[in-house]
This record gives C-alpha cells, structure tokens and sequence, in this order.
C-alpha cells in the first residue's frame, strides 16, 4: 500500500479499492470492499498488511452497506487490518461494504 494513492486489493475473502491520505501524523483510509464468498457470523478476516501510516494504538472504525448491519475494521499494532462479522447472521457473497478510517500514526 502506498500512501496517496488508490490500490487495488484482492484476498482471499474481499476485493476492492483502497485509498490512502496522510496529513502529517494523521492518515486516513477509505475503501470500498466486496465480499467473495459468504463470511459466517463470529469470525475475523485478515483485509491488508501495510508498513506507512501504521496506527500508533489500535484503530477501528463501523463499516456501511445497504442492509444497515454493522461490520467492522480494525488494525492490529504491527500494521494488519482485519474485517470482522459479529452480527449473528453470515455476510453474504458479492455484499458491498463502505467504511472510512483515521488514526494518528506511529
């Protein structure tokens, strides 16, 4: 990931766009994910591991998709971002999620 600039993303369980802003210490992400294949209820999945704009303390933030249903995204310490789904239903395959993201850097 390059900070600036909009990047393509693909795993194993999401592709998508994701843009980073860095305003000093301050960085934003914004993305735009679609799910792959349906993610069950009560899991985590890893998204990207970045080495600029690592969050000093961890960092999360409320994703949006038209079923109004809250997923997550949040980093770890060492620069990994994860998407989580603990709404007691599976998200389903092909779900846009939206979410944007801003931490002060370490």
């Amino acid at each position: 990931m390059v900070i600036g600039e909009t990047s393509n993303i693909t795993s194993n369980n999401f592709s998508g766009k994701i843009m980073w802003q860095n305003l000093g210490r301050l960085t934003t992400l914004s993305f735009e994910l679609t799910t792959k294949k349906e993610l069950a209820s009560g899991t985590t999945h890893e998204l990207i591991t970045v080495v600029e704009g690592i969050p000093s303390k961890k960092a999360n933030c409320v994703l949006t998709t038209s079923d109004g249903k809250p997923y997550y995204c949040y980093s770890s310490p060492d620069g990994k971002f994860y998407v989580a789904n603990y709404t007691g239903a599976s998200i389903p395959a092909n779900k846009v999620l939206y979410g944007q993201m801003a931490f002060i850097s370490a």
